[in-house]
């Protein structure tokens, strides 16, 4: 388990940015206090002040399309937080596991994963 963090002071954060409604989830009788801790745990880490920077970008962005046929994408980098030489190395080791064949894409429908036997979103599932 991570970090303990402190459930009002994320709360303040997801509020001040207005989506204080992710923690309904919280409020949910059905999880543990484990599966609390991991959730606050999991949005602590998640850099929501950003978000309205990045929805603001991406909607100017796509103000300036032409058509609604035509399909580009952004003209600016509205979410890097990654240095270049970072992700340079990391596409090169991602190209690398690729041509040894230790990559592996499974795609899946969305919704339920009631004919897997599973009870939650097929997303979630764990194929490891």
């Amino acid at each position: 388990m991570s970090a303990v963090v402190d459930e009002a002071t994320i709360r303040s954060r997801y509020e001040a940015c207005g989506q204080g409604h992710v923690l309904e989830h919280l409020l949910s009788s059905d999880l543990s206090t484990d599966e609390k801790k991991e959730f606050l745990n999991q949005l602590a880490n998640i850099e929501v002040e950003k978000l309205d920077g990045l929805l603001k970008s991406a909607l100017e962005d796509q103000k300036k399309t032409s058509s609604s046929d035509d399909i580009t994408p952004f003209s600016k980098d509205v979410a890097r937080s990654t240095d270049v030489d970072t992700i340079s190395k990391a596409r090169a080791v991602g190209l690398e596991a690729i041509a040894k064949g230790q990559v592996a894409a499974l795609v899946l429908a969305g919704g339920q994963g009631t004919r897997l036997g599973f009870d939650g979103p097929k997303g979630m599932y764990d194929i490891g």
